[in-house]
């Protein structure tokens, strides 16, 4: 399946998928339209914070989980 080609991947490479993942959730960006809201940077704290992040679905639409 293609979750586990996913989960293969990121096994193997573990170091640029912590790299893409910290620069994708730490980058600011603009919010648009209504979306109010902190900055990532600020959300989930300075860079070196650890966090644990997963994947689920939530009324069949998929999210994001940062503890």
């Amino acid at each position: 399946s293609d979750m586990a080609g996913i989960c293969d991947w990121a096994k193997d490479n573990t170091e640029n998928l912590e790299q893409e993942v910290t620069k994708a959730l730490l980058t600011p960006f603009l919010y648009k339209e209504r979306l109010l809201g902190v900055q990532a940077d600020e959300f989930f704290g300075p860079p070196g914070t650890q966090y644990y992040l997963r994947l689920a679905k939530l009324h069949d639409q998929p999210v994001l989980i940062a503890e």
